[in-house]
């Protein structure tokens, strides 16, 4: 399953989508994304961190409805969105976890600079 992502992963905003994404998910589909570039990462990143399907849009307000009665707990269901999309070995993991390795060396190297000004 190809998970196509526009520049301000708009498709993240679609109630159907979120929800064909974690059922593929629920049905074992291995699903594969690709991203316009890695700076769309950078500049959607607040909007990521913080998915919510009850923020999401439908065409018919009649399906998000249904979408969301048919959720048990919706707290829980966006924790699991959030983690299926940018947790470890989440959808966009891969392109998330270079921010995780340069904050990481940022703090190496501020502890280096931090032990040579004693």
């Amino acid at each position: 399953h190809v998970v196509a992502m526009d520049r301000t992963f708009a498709l993240l905003t679609r109630v159907w989508c979120l929800a064909e994404i974690v059922e593929a998910e629920a049905s074992q589909i291995p699903q594969n994304v690709l991203i316009y570039d890695e700076e769309c990462i950078e500049a959607e990143y607040h909007k990521l961190k913080r998915l919510d399907i009850r923020e999401c849009e439908a065409t018919r307000q009649e399906d998000k409805d249904d979408i969301l009665a048919s959720i048990p707990d919706v707290d829980v269901f966006c924790e699991s969105l959030q983690e299926l999309i940018m947790g470890d070995g989440g959808l966009l993991s891969r392109f998330a976890d270079r921010e995780a390795k340069l904050r990481n060396a940022a703090r190496f190297v501020k502890r280096a600079f931090s032990t040579f000004e004693l």
